[in-house]
């Protein structure tokens, strides 16, 4: 007697090619990311790329501290949780 043979079912590819290509988005997105590390530039206040080698020094940071504007945190922080509380 003999015993039928089971053609295998075709598997979908689909899944596999879906897979490969989330894998390589995320390597070519790593590989952006770490690009743009390694250059330094980070944007300032005026939303312009600035490029930073040198680490500032404690006078620089003091000066930062003297110029910026601190008299309106509170209200500042009274209207964030005030957006807060409406949603």
């Amino acid at each position: 007697m003999e015993t039928p043979t089971a053609n295998p079912a075709p598997e979908s590819k689909g899944p596999m090619i879906g897979v490969i290509i989330i894998i390589l988005i995320l390597v070519l997105g790593s590989l952006y990311a770490l690009s743009k590390n390694r250059t330094g530039s980070t944007i300032n206040d005026n939303g312009q790329a600035a490029t930073s080698t040198q680490p500032e020094s404690i006078d620089d940071i003091e000066a930062d501290l003297q110029t910026s504007n601190f008299n309106d945190i509170e209200s500042d922080f009274a209207d964030i949780e005030s957006e807060l509380n409406v949603q």
